[in-house]
């Protein structure tokens, strides 16, 4: 009945239903880390052969492999390689050895980022806590940020781990993708300290603060030349957390239902000096972009031009429900026996 079951929903594997199937796959495996190889056949018997479109399975996965591995949402680095081992038997392409080289270059950087250390030390240089991803353009795919001027002090960093790079890999350009990127700051304004968890984008609009108390909006675009929208995205989560405060807005309307299109570019935006959380380590950095993936949906539904029927969700999530399902029986089948 399984095999049944799979083979009508083979029509209906569409994008957005491989891109479900593939990271609840993974949920899975990270779930019983003592199983994998347990997992990984039951991917095999169940989900591949049912695959219609193995191109654009692979380049989805290679798109958000990347996206976790930046993230460091990635449960486990084997996964990963048991997944892509797996795929390479089913399936050999381009979009394959993109993915290893993906994988490769995660596990240089860490390297990179210890020789980096290394030449700070013998550079006399003193370094904030700093932590590298270098990855091939040609393999890598996630796309390029947003314009952005870092502060000086992040600025310096940058230019010196460039300076550093260069020196081994030379003719090559590096490309900083800062909506990827993120860090930690302490507050020192508050009566406790706190640690907020940052994007870079938020990190350089708050580190203007150190500079002068009130700022306009359209002087914040201007010292950090983030693009109005984003911009306006960013000041709103950040004034939903209370780390800042809009002296233009009514108090009441941002705990409520703060939109970006509630912020003109000539409101005042000021610290909040009575700023508290209870937890002494606090996350800001909430995506404020369009989820990828649903990005990604988009785009591979452009250049195939897929025509999607109305009740596509509906007919996703029940067939996806029952192969997740099957996945589990599989698995405690093949445990058992």
């Amino acid at each position: 009945m399984a095999s049944d079951a799979l083979q009508h929903c083979k029509g209906k594997l569409k994008i957005k239903f491989i891109i479900n199937i593939h990271e609840q796959c993974l949920k899975i495996v990270s779930a019983t880390p003592n199983n994998k190889q347990i997992f990984i056949d039951c991917l095999d018997k169940i989900i591949y052969n049912y695959l219609e479109d193995k191109d654009i399975f692979e380049k989805i996965y290679n798109k958000l492999l990347a996206k976790r591995l930046v993230n460091q949402w990635h449960t486990s680095n084997d996964n990963e390689e048991l997944v892509i081992k797996k795929l390479q038997v089913v399936h050999h392409s381009e979009h394959i050895l993109k993915m290893q080289q993906v994988l490769q270059d995660f596990y240089l950087s860490n390297n990179i980022t210890n020789e980096y250390q290394l030449y700070c030390k013998k550079q006399n240089f003193s370094s904030i806590r700093f932590s590298v991803m270098v990855f091939n353009s040609h393999s890598f795919s996630l796309c390029n940020s947003s314009s952005l001027t870092l502060p000086n002090k992040l600025e310096r960093i940058l230019n010196s781990f460039t300076e550093f790079y260069n020196c081994y890999h030379t003719g090559r350009k590096l490309i900083c993708l800062y909506e990827y990127s993120k860090g930690e700051i302490q507050t020192l304004f508050t009566k406790e300290k706190y640690y907020l968890q940052v994007s870079t984008y938020q990190m350089t609009i708050i580190l203007l603060f150190n500079n002068m108390s009130l700022w306009k909006v359209k002087d914040i675009e201007d010292q950090t030349e983030i693009n109005t929208k984003l911009l306006l995205q960013i000041l709103c989560g950040l004034l939903k957390s209370k780390l800042f405060i809009c002296t233009e807005l009514d108090q009441n309307k941002v705990e409520e239902d703060l939109k970006e299109t509630d912020i003109n570019t000539n409101y005042t935006i000021k610290l909040n000096d009575s700023f508290t959380s209870k937890k002494c380590r606090k996350k800001l950095n909430k995506p404020v972009e369009p989820n990828d993936t649903e990005a990604l949906v988009k785009a591979i539904d452009r250049d195939l031009k897929v025509g999607v029927v109305g009740d596509f969700d509906g007919q996703v999530q029940d067939a996806f429900a029952h192969i997740n399902q099957i996945l589990v029986e599989q698995y405690y089948a093949d445990y058992i026996i």
